[in-house]
């Protein structure tokens, strides 16, 4: 019988996303299949502490962890053949988690630091995919010291350039958390201090009449592209509470859009995909203008989310992949990168195919 690999989920994180990311590691771990995998788990604390081998249903509010935390951090990685960080938002999609992976010398699923740093800063991200010819909406990307220095202007620039409705969101975050919606002039700066108080740079976006259309990218080399599923929100916008709530948000799959359409928008996925420097996985959102019929790229997400109800296992199943294959590729594609990176693997025994 072929040795099992060594995989180590982490979730938890800093973020405001921790929760998110405890929902996400459930059903990883449970889909994991046990014949292939010896799999432990770090749980990274809001506090920053990393313990091993907590479960998210270890997880209640009014017990602490058993056992104490991790001290060196790296000795523990290097135990693994493969890391499989399932942490949202800043430290886990950022690049910051991607750079300790790479300095203990582990793989790693997903994006490495380059391209998770990019697709994180929302302004960042839309700048580089512009320079490449890839439609994003318009952006107002302000900073904590312009805003301290002359609040006045900057309102004035936002009304000028953006106008209203316009959507005010933290630069580098997830899940809706700290998003507004921002329909008259007196919300607007409320708003602003809001969403600074999640990141020291701020995004403001008018707020399309539009589809939301999301497709998920498997691969590095030659990466594939999922069917395209549609989010129908039944409240103001795609905020945290319609994201995992069931009676607020409809996944259709496949979303009922002409093919010519969906094949715009698949090729509009993989090219950002690219042109992002993605590795692993991403589930790319899309908006679609209903008055125009204009496509315009929102984001790429380079740890979606794995809950019950996300879009991103959903819409490979619909392709015929399910969950536990899809873990496989995304482990074997990880396996993979490192042999690149490196030019030569850890000694696995039974490594998945990517």
């Amino acid at each position: 019988m072929s040795e099992k690999i060594k995989v180590c989920v982490l979730f938890g994180g800093q973020s405001p996303e921790h929760a998110v990311s405890i929902l996400s590691a459930e059903p990883v771990l449970a889909a994991l299949d046990q014949t292939r995998y010896s799999v432990d788990t770090i749980w990274i604390s809001r506090e920053g502490g990393w313990y091993k081998n907590v479960r998210p249903g270890d997880l209640k509010p009014e017990t602490a962890p058993a056992g104490p935390a991790v001290d060196d951090i790296i000795d523990q990685l290097r135990k693994y053949d493969v890391a499989f960080p399932v942490l949202h938002g800043k430290g886990g999609e950022d690049g910051a988690i991607q750079g300790i992976f790479e300095i203990a010398g582990i793989p790693y699923v997903g994006a490495d630091v380059q391209g998770s740093a990019l697709c994180m800063d929302k302004a960042m991200s839309k700048t580089v995919c512009w320079a490449g010819g890839i439609a994003v909406i318009d952006w107002l990307e302000l900073t904590m010291g312009r805003w301290m220095g002359d609040r006045e202007r900057v309102l004035d620039q936002i009304e000028e350039k953006i106008g209203f409705p316009c959507f005010v969101k933290p630069c580098s975050g997830g899940s809706s958390i700290g998003t507004a919606k921002v329909s008259r002039e007196s919300s607007l700066a409320g708003a602003v201090e809001a969403a600074f108080g999640f990141d020291h740079k701020v995004i403001v976006e008018p707020a399309l009449d539009a589809r939301e259309i999301e497709c998920a990218v498997l691969g590095t080399d030659a990466p594939q592209v999922s069917v395209c599923g549609e989010i129908i929100v039944n409240s103001e916008f795609y905020d945290y509470d319609a994201k995992y709530s069931d009676d607020l948000t409809e996944l259709v799959i496949p979303a009922e859009i002409e093919p010519q359409l969906s094949d715009r928008i698949r090729k509009m996925a993989l090219d950002s995909f690219k042109t992002l420097q993605c590795k692993g996985m991403a589930r790319a959102d899309f908006f679609v203008e209903k008055s125009s019929g204009r496509v315009y790229l929102n984001e790429l997400n380079t740890i979606p989310g794995f809950t019950s109800r996300s879009m991103y296992p959903m819409l490979w199943q619909a392709c015929g992949i399910g969950y536990s294959e899809l873990l496989d590729r995304l482990i074997g594609l990880g396996l993979a990168a490192h042999c690149k990176r490196k030019g030569k693997c850890k000694p696995v025994k039974s490594l998945v195919s990517g």
